[in-house]
């Protein structure tokens, strides 16, 4: 008898387990799963569909706010914060060339000549 794997496809894992998530942990999924090519639109619909479902609330919020530039669970978090101290939207993952060569940043607000950036403990401990 041959091992069978059975999955859900990733729009539908994400959709499953952000229901069940607060909304800072569904944040961080959401953003993963978009930034491996989640399908926007569908959650949308699939969340429309759910209303008045248990979750459905932190998973629409956390959804309205996913971005897929988030490259990390730190980044997201550090982008909600950001957010929730109430600072301006940053532009993410900005590429700036200079003299010394070019560099990008996880946060940025470029009218104010200021950038953030997020290194995790693996960056330095991995």
């Amino acid at each position: 008898m041959g091992f069978r794997s059975m999955a859900t496809a990733l729009d539908r894992t994400v959709l499953d387990c952000a229901q069940i998530l607060n909304y800072r942990q569904g944040l961080i999924l959401l953003d993963h799963g978009l930034r491996l090519g989640g399908n926007r639109e569908w959650l949308e619909s699939a969340c429309a569909d759910l209303a008045g479902a248990r979750g459905v609330t932190a998973f629409r919020k956390a959804l309205a706010f996913a971005n897929p530039l988030s490259e990390s669970p730190g980044e997201t978090l550090t982008r909600d914060a950001i957010a929730r101290l109430g600072f301006p939207d940053p532009v993410l993952q900005l590429r700036v060339q200079t003299p010394g060569g070019a560099y990008r940043f996880d946060f940025a607000w470029p009218h104010l000549r200021t950038a953030l950036e997020f290194d995790g403990r693996a960056k330095y401990f991995d």
